[in-house]
């Protein structure tokens, strides 16, 4: 669920989680660690194969209004309802396809995006 819209059950996800520091090595070996913030944040990638118009319909959606604001997203393996804030990851584009035909009945739909927990 992305900003109050239940979306079909994606295809492929996945949640990196990044501790959000900088790590570099100093001239005498020492190792320096700078904090870019606290705790660790996640990235939840998301893939789908749809088959309706109205499913591709509401992932476009509920990823464009997460572009241009917060909002609750429920992780699609999550066993007690957590909530998220989260925003359109920065180097994502909701991608999509129109390639996988079906049956002669119509086209299927690859769509993917990326999500930020802010």
């Amino acid at each position: 669920m992305l900003n109050g819209v239940t979306l079909a059950c994606p295809t492929e996800f996945s949640i990196v989680e990044s501790d959000r520091r900088g790590r570099a090595v100093a001239a005498d070996g020492t190792l320096m660690v700078s904090a870019l913030g606290s705790g660790a944040t996640r990235v939840f990638r998301l893939k789908w194969v749809v088959f309706t118009w109205a499913e591709r319909a509401a992932i476009s959606g509920a990823f464009q209004a997460a572009r241009t604001a917060a909002a609750a997203f429920v992780s699609p393996d999550s066993n007690d309802g957590t909530t998220y804030q989260v925003t359109a990851d920065e180097s994502a584009e909701l991608r999509e396809e129109a390639v996988v035909f079906r049956n002669g009945t119509g086209y299927a739909y690859r769509v993917e995006m990326a999500l930020r927990e802010v």
